[in-house]
């Protein structure tokens, strides 16, 4: 039986056995010896007390040894069916078997030398056998398994102090956000309520943002958006200047400095605007732009007035005092 398991084993390597039915005539095989030692007591004797082992015996176990040289030749075939170190443990397993059964051909006392040699190898094909198949595919991935488990359970450990890093930097981010819409907000009423309009473009002349006084200003419909500050953006807005031409050199010379303030710029709804234009950085780096206008209509109007009211006043004292002069003249000439 033992044989021919070995044999079964090494030549269905590389194929799936039926487990129901092998098992079915292994279980028959075993009844039917069992019977026949036990019950119907037919089977052959194999060692006879004085005479030593039977014809029976010899040739039985040169047949074990042939079938187990046969099972040899298939392990080794399949050999790279199976890892190096199950197919050494099974080579060398076979080979202690082999020399066990050819042990057990030449002893004529059941308590010599050659049937305790016998034994003795039939014992270490055992445990060869117990490495190969129990260890190896048992405890060694039991230990496997429980190394692993240990692995997973750091891992764990490490995820969750991770999970926990990320909550906390989740809840800073959340609260960085909140901060970040409050100050926008706070922006946009600042510039809501500001009188100037503000355009602020980044580096690469995108409009970031602009308030409604801007629009305003250059009679721009609020529903109406510009994405860059480009040559269509200067093209619509040149068309309300006085003078295109002075708003283009204008722009030009916005380019040229960091920071520059523009005395005047002349629209054609009478409107007299100043401008003032700085660049911002981020990280040392021109982030971009901020523009304002500020309409000084009514200041530069006002001005004109006084200006005008102080000149007819100077003219008003200077026709008196012509009067004056005059009449004192008038005065001395008479007799």
């Amino acid at each position: 039986m033992e044989s021919t398991s070995l044999l079964i084993m090494a030549s269905a390597l590389k194929k799936k056995l039926n487990i129901p039915i092998l098992t079915l005539i292994y279980s028959a095989v075993s009844l039917f010896l069992l019977l026949s030692l036990f019950y119907w007591r037919f089977f052959p004797d194999c060692f006879i007390e004085g005479m030593g082992l039977t014809l029976f015996k010899k040739t039985s176990e040169y047949i074990i040894c042939a079938i187990l040289f046969i099972s040899l030749q298939f392990l080794i075939k399949n050999r790279d069916t199976l890892p190096a170190k199950v197919f050494n443990f099974m080579l060398f397993s076979f080979v202690f078997t082999i020399v066990s059964e050819l042990s057990f051909v030449f002893y004529v006392d059941v308590y010599g030398l050659s049937n305790m040699i016998g034994h003795l190898f039939k014992l270490i094909s055992f445990y060869l056998v117990y490495k190969a198949i129990i260890e190896t595919n048992l405890k060694i991935p039991y230990d496997l398994l429980k190394s692993t488990n240990e692995i997973l359970y750091q891992r764990r450990e490490e995820l969750k102090h991770i999970n926990q890093q990320l909550q906390k930097e989740n809840e800073n981010r959340s609260h960085v956000e909140k901060e970040l819409i409050k100050k926008n907000q706070l922006l946009e009423a600042i510039l809501a309520t500001s009188n100037e309009g503000i355009l602020v473009t980044d580096a690469d002349n995108t409009i970031l943002m602009s308030n409604r006084h801007f629009k305003q200003m250059w009679g721009i419909p609020q529903n109406f958006v510009f994405e860059k500050y480009d040559d269509k953006f200067v093209s619509y807005i040149k068309e309300k200047t006085l003078d295109a031409n002075e708003y283009i050199s204008v722009v030009k010379e916005l380019d040229n400095y960091y920071h520059k303030n523009i005395d005047y710029i002349y629209l054609k709804n009478k409107k007299i605007l100043t401008c003032q234009h700085k660049h911002f950085a981020v990280n040392g780096s021109d982030a971009g732009q901020v523009i304002s206008y500020r309409d000084v209509t009514e200041r530069i109007n006002a001005k004109s007035f006084q200006e005008k009211f102080e000149k007819e006043e100077r003219l008003l004292k200077e026709v008196r005092e012509y009067d004056r002069l005059k009449t004192e003249f008038f005065l001395q000439c008479l007799p």
